[in-house]
């Protein structure tokens, strides 16, 4: 919406092998294994924050926004992972450059995005193709659609997430052998005079709860990427995240058919 409102462009582009960019802040000592060559068997200190370390996804945050301080953003009051910066395009027309970060995934929204992301490649390595206008970014599906005044403005859509989800979940289903297929025809998102609350059905065991918690998941980021018409059913059968029951699952599967 600013990038239209304001006539400027936008970029995504992908970081390589984010995590390993930043300082392990604590010692943590290791034996050397046979991937470590003639270092095998001696005790070794990681010095870059490897990948399943707790603390690697703030050592990384940490380091990242220190590159973009050096750059000339500032982390916004709201939202600590948007940096703007003052900036003026050709015309005179001042306005703030945007940076948006999720963990690696990066969007510039500038009338010059690509000096941004040749700027953040200065410190990082940038995957291939990874500094484009975005098509996809954390699974919704970008794009610029005409208005019928001529005008092209951004847009964005679950489109592809929710075909996508659907499939897995009927691998799901496939795979767990109990019996649930998605329904057909489907009119209703709960089926008629459903209550989660009182329903008394058998608790699921271990494996299905997981499996419960999972669809749960799925269709919470359907609802992040704009599927707003189940926000209500969802939350209602999130409640029952902790002792999940075998109606209450079937319900999640009513959802997504």
């Amino acid at each position: 919406m600013i990038a239209a409102l304001n006539d400027l462009d936008i970029m995504s582009c992908d970081l390589e092998n984010a995590y390993l960019n930043a300082k392990c802040k604590e010692k943590i000592w290791f034996e050397g294994g046979i991937e470590c060559g003639a270092d095998q068997g001696k005790v070794l200190i990681v010095v870059h924050t490897l990948y399943g370390l707790k603390s690697a996804g703030a050592s990384w945050h940490a380091t990242l926004a220190q590159v973009l301080r050096d750059l000339g953003f500032v982390s916004t009051t709201d939202d600590p992972d948007v940096w703007i910066r003052a900036a003026v395009r050709d015309d005179g027309f001042e306005y703030y450059e945007m940076l948006l970060i999720y963990v690696d995934d990066i969007l510039a929204i500038s009338h010059q995005p690509k000096v941004l992301i040749d700027a953040i490649g200065e410190y990082y390595k940038v995957k291939p193709n990874g500094d484009k206008e975005p098509e996809i970014y954390l699974c919704a599906n970008v794009e610029k659609v005409q208005m019928p005044d001529g005008r092209e403005v951004w847009a964005t859509s679950p489109r592809d997430y929710v075909k996508n989800a659907i499939k897995i979940v009927e691998r799901l289903l496939e795979e767990d052998g109990e019996g649930y297929v998605l329904k057909n025809k489907v009119k209703n998102l709960l089926p008629m005079n459903y209550r989660p609350e009182l329903d008394v059905s058998d608790e699921l065991g271990s494996e299905l709860s997981s499996r419960y918690l999972q669809l749960i998941g799925i269709a919470h980021w359907a609802i992040e990427l704009g599927c707003i018409d189940i926000f209500h059913e969802v939350s209602l059968l999130s409640q029952y995240q902790v002792n999940p029951r075998v109606g209450h699952l079937e319900v999640m599967y009513h959802v997504f058919a």
